[in-house]
């Protein structure tokens, strides 16, 4: 098995720095995010829609707790926003699990702290094997609300190789 050795300064785990510590395996973890969300707009006025995909690609190391995920919030119609955030960590040698919150907020703004709905997922994907799929659906039921984002997550592991930190 190939061991890792992080020198100070050479890299961040997470966002913890690592000095001369052996991190064990590491594992990169790709994969994709896309929204799909509709701002409802009451008649005669059209509703906005927005179609956005954002990129994961993160490594894990095996000592680590854990590894935030996280994308850059999507944004549409001056007035809906989604934003999906969580943690990646190692299971044991054949998996890693992905835990994964995905939000959608409505008000005045993008800028929103509105909350409209959420909805967790927690999924486990196998290293260097297929890539795994969820969907998570958001629905805005306030008053005056339809307000619906559709969140299409497809993540696939694989073992460094050659090891990106020497």
């Amino acid at each position: 098995m190939t061991r890792t050795i992080v020198l100070l300064g050479l890299m961040l785990v997470g966002s913890v720095p690592l000095a001369a510590q052996d991190v064990g395996d590491v594992v990169n973890i790709m994969g994709t995010i896309i929204v799909n969300g509709v701002d409802d707009e009451p008649w005669p006025l059209s509703d906005e829609l927005v179609n956005a995909q954002r990129l994961i690609n993160i490594y894990v190391a095996a000592n680590q707790p854990s590894t935030a995920v996280e994308i850059a919030p999507v944004t549409w119609g001056g007035e809906c926003r989604v934003e999906v955030s969580g943690t990646a960590r190692i299971v044991d040698s054949d998996t890693v699990e992905i835990s994964l919150e995905a939000r959608l907020y409505e008000g005045t703004s993008e800028s929103t702290d509105d909350l409209a709905d959420r909805e967790g997922v927690v999924f486990t994907v196998p290293i260097n094997g297929d890539p795994a799929n969820r969907e998570v659906k958001l629905y805005n039921a306030e008053t005056g609300g339809g307000d619906t984002a559709d969140v299409l997550i497809t993540v696939f592991v694989r073992r460094t190789s050659p090891n990106p930190f020497p």
